[in-house]
């Protein structure tokens, strides 16, 4: 059987074929032999656009899109930062307040410290923004499924200084007058996400330290606490799937030369390293994309075969 990954990245394409050889070595097995094929291999290249306001939601419209297209078995997957201080920050002072006068103290903080090259630009950028992520598009979780256009910044390491010292900034700023409250969101947040998500380990593994009251203790920069998820959505004329997968952690100083995007900010505690500082083959033990495929791999051996 082949898939199509509704996507253009080859990287990614190759990254997932090893993950499915590596669950499966017996050769003989009928899904050791399922080849995921991207949209470049069938000469597609429009852009698709992604309205949705969740990573499953965009997911399954790359994946029904396709789907549409082709007649063919397709996966859509999107994948993400989230962090919740940003999120509660602005969900507990309100759109307006947060616009005109964290972020607008933010951007006089970055400009007092110099932190950002082009400031006038950039700044103008972050304030176009948040304007269309909370008002245009009502999306408050963040930078959620903007992850790779956050603040309309196309470079990584602007976009990282801007994210960490955002956060940063919310922390000496508001933390000390929000942190119970806060402390009980992060808690009712990811109770949400077990409900969604009961067989995930990751989230298991989460739950239990909170219940044992290890969370914190763990995650001592819990205003930092940030995760990645990964949503993938499967349809084939018989069936559709979806599966997630979650890694949690915290946002720090840039350290290491591997990986992309947020791995060099986004600290996996129980490994005492970021992202950035393991190797592919360590990341794939652990990676939010890796839990994805291997629910989906489960599911999709149930399902068919």
């Amino acid at each position: 059987m082949e898939i199509i990954f509704a996507t253009q990245n080859k990287h990614k394409i190759d990254e997932v074929n090893n993950k499915l050889k590596s669950f499966f070595n017996n050769k003989n097995d009928i899904i050791y032999n399922l080849k995921f094929i991207n949209l470049s291999d069938l000469s597609f290249y429009e852009d698709i656009e992604e309205s949705g306001k969740t990573f499953n939601e965009n997911a399954k419209i790359k994946c029904e899109y396709i789907f549409e297209k082709f007649k063919k078995p397709v996966i859509g997957e999107d994948s993400g930062l989230t962090n919740l201080l940003l999120t509660f920050s602005i969900k507990n002072f309100g759109k307006d307040y947060f616009i005109n006068n964290l972020l607008k103290n933010f951007l006089k903080y970055i400009e007092t410290k110099n932190i950002l090259n082009n400031f006038g630009l950039i700044s103008n950028k972050i304030m176009d923004f948040f304007n269309f992520a909370l008002y245009e598009k009502d999306i408050s979780i963040l930078p959620g499924v903007f992850s790779k256009r956050f603040c309309f910044i196309d470079e990584t390491e602007e976009r990282n200084k801007i994210l960490l010292n955002l956060v940063y900034y919310l922390k000496n700023a508001v933390f000390d007058e929000i942190k119970f409250d806060y402390k009980n969101f992060l808690f009712n947040f990811l109770e949400e996400l077990f409900k969604e998500n009961k067989d995930n380990k990751s989230l298991n593994k989460l739950k239990n330290l909170i219940l044992e009251e290890k969370f914190c203790k763990l995650y001592n920069d819990y205003y930092f606490f940030s995760y990645f998820t990964t949503s993938i959505y499967f349809k084939s004329e018989e069936k559709e799937i979806e599966a997630n997968g979650y890694i949690f952690g915290y946002l720090t100083d840039p350290k290491g030369n591997y990986g992309f995007g947020y791995d060099p900010i986004f600290y996996v505690p129980e490994l005492q390293k970021t992202l950035a500082e393991l190797q592919i083959s360590e990341k794939n033990l652990v990676s939010h994309r890796q839990e994805a495929f291997e629910i989906f791999i489960n599911k999709l051996l149930n399902n068919f075969f």
